[in-house]
């Protein structure tokens, strides 16, 4: 009750400013509010929120002010010491209030006040600690503001700074590690030279993911980092095999292994002895998929498999296909099912006995 007290008798003093041709600068608005002491969690539960929402409509007010001002032949600025004023009143946080001003896509803070601000802000992310996540949109906020001041060799530097704490720890998850490999292996195929590199900077990283994320979302990243090695830099995988076992993630190193049987060059002996160990159903599936494409070196590679195994599998493309995860059904199982078209509801049994004589439901 108080805080809507406080805002109609802020709303008749300034209905009689402006009615008398004045117009209150920025900092007045929070300065009739200073000694409203602002509701604080825990103290005050009840009508916290109360004072989270009184906050955000002065963060509105206070511009809408700038905005009905009698006179707008002039461009009211906002000073360093209206700034100051309303940062220091209880009722205003900085960096919300600058997300609020942006919208407005207006020049009206004066340039010493720009100045002012942007190394305010800038200094105290530089001395505090925080996730990065929250540092890079920070960092994003103070560019979008120094673009709107005309102040670029700052923008630039801020840019800098929101784009070197983007690929980081946030929340337990490095999902943006994904987009890494992605780009990483986009830029191999596209012959950018340092991709390689790039991706060595990556290992470290990803073969530590799950000692400092949750693993929910990230626990794939080392047979990604795998798959994107066979093809950037593969004459590396065999050692990155070996780490993999020597650190016991035997799940990891399998599917690498996997990634490896994909591509690797059947025509390098060293390449075919180490096909020659794959004895698991995944693996075979992979070489009989490359030899069914006309792969003569994988089909050889079976072959000597027969030799010593007695026989293998009879793997086909389809049961390679069955052995990764899909995102659906096949599509030649789709196809085998008869048209739907040709069964109204009424002849639902009908249909689930034709589909029966394909494949089992």
């Amino acid at each position: 009750m108080i805080l809507l007290n406080q805002f109609d008798q802020l709303a008749a003093r300034l209905a009689k400013l402006y009615s008398t041709g004045s117009a209150p600068a920025f900092g007045w608005l929070y300065q009739e509010f200073e000694n409203l002491k602002r509701p604080r969690w825990s103290e005050d539960r009840d009508v916290h929120e109360f004072g989270i929402c009184a906050e955000r409509a002065m963060d509105r007010i206070g511009l809408d002010v700038m905005l009905l001002r009698p006179d707008q032949t002039t461009t009211p600025l906002i000073t360093r010491k209206d700034l100051e004023k309303a940062f220091d009143s209880g009722w205003c946080q900085p960096w919300i209030w600058i997300d609020v001003y942006l919208g407005r896509r207006r020049q009206w803070i004066e340039k010493v006040g720009v100045e002012w601000l942007l190394n305010e802000q800038s200094s105290q992310l530089k001395s505090s600690v925080e996730l990065f996540s929250e540092r890079a949109s920070k960092f994003a906020t103070l560019a979008s503001l120094a673009v709107l001041h005309g102040y670029d060799n700052d923008a630039r530097m801020f840019v800098q700074e929101a784009a070197s704490n983007l690929i980081s720890y946030s929340d337990h998850k490095d999902m943006l590690l994904f987009d890494c490999l992605e780009i990483v292996e986009a830029c191999h195929t596209a012959g950018v030279a340092p991709a390689k590199e790039w991706l060595l900077e990556l290992a470290t990283p990803i073969a530590y993911v799950r000692d400092f994320t949750d693993g929910d979302e990230t626990g794939g990243l080392p047979e990604e980092f795998g798959e994107v090695l066979s093809k950037v830099a593969p004459e590396l995988v065999p050692h990155y095999y070996e780490w993999l076992c020597n650190e016991e993630e035997y799940s990891d190193a399998i599917s690498v292994f996997h990634s490896y049987i994909k591509t690797a060059d059947l025509s390098d002996e060293l390449n075919r002895a180490l096909a020659k160990t794959s004895i698991d159903e995944v693996s075979l599936s992979i070489l009989a998929e490359r030899s069914i494409k006309g792969d003569a070196k994988a089909k050889a590679v079976l072959a000597t498999l027969d030799g010593y195994l007695g026989s293998t599998p009879k793997v086909t493309s389809k049961t390679a296909q069955d052995q990764r995860p899909t995102s659906g059904e096949p599509e030649s199982q789709r196809e085998a099912l008869p048209n739907p078209d040709g069964y109204p509801p009424n002849r639902l049994h009908d249909y689930l006995d034709e589909a029966a004589k394909g494949k089992p439901l």
